[in-house]
């Protein structure tokens, strides 16, 4: 089978770009209804996460402290910088180093069992805070407290699910993989102390692997039949 009506036109090598001209020009929907006897729908794509809030300086030190095989992980990290982050000395190299400037970043985990493992003892924190993330649904529920119907499409799995079941106006198209992608937000305060370095200001350092967003899986998962029956009067990609 197929996600896909005949009619709606087909992804397969094709650039994302080519991929959002193709559906620019096929859903002229706007244009088509009168003004008259319109429903508020609309349909929003692709980016949508969870958002794992924890304090900096716990995370490291538990990282640090986890008995694992990893014979990398230092006991006092030089702070430096690096571009992409592939194990656990890199990551904590590369949060020192900013750390200690106080200065935010954003870094993409290449490894996923350095990922598991961060997720891991992400949740495990006592002081942490779980959200909505991701512009596209973040867009959402904004819409849907101003009355519209929204028809989400993107990487939603339970937990971003359930973050949103407060909104029965937001109806979710899930992606093939029905998984969260999850940043998580490294948060610290201001003359915090971590490893022997107080930052001089408050800051967060976010870190993600966000493989369906990254291969704009929201795009299987909105544009499907349902998205045509939903018949939504404005699109918004994010």
């Amino acid at each position: 089978g197929t996600l896909y009506n005949e009619k709606i036109p087909r992804f397969d090598n094709l650039t994302q770009l080519q991929i959002l001209d193709s559906l620019k020009s096929y859903y002229n929907i706007a244009s088509e209804r009168k003004a008259t006897n319109q429903k508020n729908n609309v349909a929003i794509g692709y980016n949508t996460n969870v958002d794992l809030i924890v304090n900096a300086c716990d995370l490291v030190t538990g990282l640090l402290n986890e008995q694992t095989q990893d014979t990398q992980i230092l006991a006092a990290p030089e702070p430096r910088n690096h571009e992409h982050l592939d194990s656990a000395s890199a990551l904590l190299e590369s949060f020192m180093h900013f750390f200690a400037q106080g200065s935010a970043a954003e870094r993409h985990i290449d490894s996923q069992d350095v990922w598991d493992r961060i997720l891991a003892l992400g949740y495990k924190q006592k002081e942490k805070s779980i959200y909505t993330g991701g512009n596209a649904a973040l867009i959402g529920v904004k819409f849907a407290m101003l009355g519209w119907n929204v028809l989400l499409g993107g990487a939603i799995g339970p937990q971003l699910t359930d973050l949103l079941s407060p909104h029965p106006k937001i109806e979710l198209s899930k992606s093939k993989n029905n998984e969260d992608e999850v940043h998580v937000i490294m948060e610290y305060r201001k003359n915090e102390q971590c490893l022997g370095v107080t930052t001089p200001r408050a800051n967060r350092f976010i870190i993600s692997r966000d493989v369906g967003n990254s291969r704009f899986y929201g795009i299987e998962a909105l544009h499907t039949d349902r998205f045509l029956e939903f018949k939504p009067n404005l699109v918004v990609i994010s």
